[in-house]
């Protein structure tokens, strides 16, 4: 009876879920401008990270050099059939064997230039603190009104536009994940998303392109706004065409995220945050999986 009731309860939530999202993403941003923090000014109170002691080229350099190791860690541990299996048998072993070696090959050389880099750029952002999960979290949940109000509304001109729904997964990976739910390889995969790829990605666009953009315009702002619209492209290949609803939700994201390492000056806060949202957005997908896929799959295995 207590379960029954509290299923209801989160039904009628759930009902007015976008509603209730976009009212506190409005009362947020208010907040968010009033305290500085959204503010266009709001960085000459607090600082701004200390990236000078390298010039331009250089961070650019360690974020293209962080970002080719993923291709050329995927394709080395492809040559290697008894570590990837056959990709025709096995794809999803293959798919997750191969990107978590090429995320975790530009995670490595990534946190190879945080370590020698922050030697010489003590002010830059670029170590991690004990108190940099918390604080992640702290921000994560302050962003994923945002971020969520940015899926609701697009998702609304979506279905004004096509006239029907927007796909609710809208992300290759998470597709792969929510239709091998119950193959065990899939746990690796998820592993790579989570944990790896976060930790890659942060260090090619934060500590790379934010920083180097940083240096270049000496703004904050546009560091933040201008990576934030590389790092929605370069997902380009992993969104389903015709689902361009999703590119909302990263660049408001990426946003959150890139703010909240101006603020913090912590590489860590950034990289928590994006785990957070990749293990969120994955574990919705698994127990809120869009049954369509699910009928798909088993179409095509005969089933």
């Amino acid at each position: 009876m207590q379960n029954l009731q509290i299923r209801d309860a989160w039904a009628e939530v759930n009902e007015h879920l976008p509603e209730i999202t976009i009212i506190a993403s409005i009362v947020l941003i208010i907040l968010l401008i009033a305290t500085g923090v959204m503010r266009p000014g709001g960085f000459k109170r607090i600082g701004v990270r200390d990236v000078k002691p390298y010039p331009f080229p250089v961070w650019i350099f360690a974020g293209v050099i962080m970002y080719l190791f993923m291709p050329l860690g995927a394709d080395a541990v492809s040559r290697l059939p008894w570590l990837v299996g056959d990709p025709e048998t096995e794809p999803l072993r293959h798919e997750a064997v191969t990107l978590c070696a090429g995320a975790g090959a530009a995670a490595l050389v990534g946190l190879c230039f945080m370590y020698l880099m922050a030697r010489g750029a003590k002010e830059a952002g670029l170590r991690v603190t004990a108190s940099d999960p918390f604080v992640g979290l702290f921000c994560f949940l302050i962003a994923l009104p945002l971020v969520q109000a940015a899926g609701f509304g697009v998702a609304e001109l979506y279905a004004r536009i096509n006239a029907e729904a927007p796909p609710r997964i809208a992300h290759d990976t998470l597709a792969t994940i929510a239709e091998n739910a119950s193959n065990h390889w899939v746990w690796l995969l998820i592993f790579g998303v989570v944990i790896l790829v976060p930790i890659a990605e942060e260090l090619v666009f934060r500590l790379g392109l934010q920083s180097g953009l940083l240096r270049m315009t000496g703004s904050p702002w546009i560091a933040v706004l201008l990576t934030s619209v590389v790092f929605t492209l370069a997902h380009v290949a992993v969104i389903p065409a015709g689902s361009w609803h999703a590119y909302a939700q990263l660049f408001v994201l990426s946003a959150a995220i890139g703010i909240s390492y101006e603020r913090t000056k912590s590489i860590g806060v950034p990289i928590m945050m994006h785990m957070l949202f990749n293990g969120l957005t994955i574990a919705l997908t698994i127990g809120f999986g869009d049954p369509s896929i699910a009928e798909g799959a088993a179409t095509a295995r005969g089933g």
